[in-house]
């Protein structure tokens, strides 16, 4: 009985420090870290799967992860796609319109817009910026869904759910992220149209985009570990 006590924290111990070093060995190298952090995230689920709250947030995090790597493998810049995604981030501002981040994110878009008529009718190259507005609506989404996690598990499936300190830091973390893929299409558009060649976001996307991701992580794996710790004290 002590030995199955001692399983999991050690594996939740050990999948840290795992997640730690790799987060660190792959900086700059953010497809290898997806794969580790979905591998996480499944552990964790599955490990915590009679735990409503942690396994709905790990199924959240793990299906945003999922979605954005399939679209980043399908990148087409023709433009029923780039419209496609557009009206996607319409439709997902609308449904969120309650979200802080929805109305710059919606001024935002209208921007873009104008923008890409403009380049459509001057025949310049559009750099792809639907992929940006494709991550921030689903990272809107998410946000939306951890915020009614426990309201809509407990009307829906009446489980029992509460709302977790992790909800909070995750939902605070994704809008940071959403603030740093609007400065990036920002960049993009002074780029492209005023001929300002602005790079700072663009040369520093990627790491801070892998840092919050590493953050994220931390989270959940630290949040594992308090409820196996609490587990064990109630046993």
């Amino acid at each position: 009985m002590l030995v199955k006590h001692l399983i999991n924290p050690v594996i939740i111990l050990l999948l840290t420090i795992t997640c730690i070093i790799l987060g660190i060995y792959s900086y700059g190298v953010p497809l290898l870290f997806d794969c580790v952090s979905t591998a996480a995230f499944v552990v964790i689920a599955f490990t915590f799967r009679h735990n409503i709250d942690i396994k709905t947030v790990c199924i959240l995090l793990l299906i945003e992860n999922i979605i954005i790597n399939l679209a980043f493998l399908s990148l087409n810049n023709n433009l029923i796609y780039t419209a496609a995604v557009f009206a996607f981030t319409a439709i997902t501002l609308w449904y969120v319109r309650t979200d802080k981040l929805a109305k710059p994110i919606a001024i935002l878009l209208v921007i873009t817009l104008l923008a890409e008529i403009y380049w459509y009718q001057t025949d310049h190259p559009a750099p792809q910026i639907y992929f940006y507005f494709f991550k921030i609506s689903l990272s809107l989404i998410v946000r939306f869904l951890l915020l009614y996690r426990p309201h809509g598990l407990n009307y829906y499936l009446d489980s029992g759910a509460n709302i977790l300190r992790l909800d909070w830091f995750v939902y605070k973390t994704i809008w940071v992220s959403c603030v740093i893929e609007c400065a990036m299409i920002c960049e993009f558009l002074i780029r492209h149209t005023l001929k300002i060649n602005a790079l700072y976001i663009y040369y520093s996307y990627e790491y801070i985009m892998h840092a919050l991701a590493v953050w994220v992580l931390w989270l959940v794996v630290r949040e594992a570990i308090k409820l196996q710790q609490q587990s064990l004290i109630q046993a």
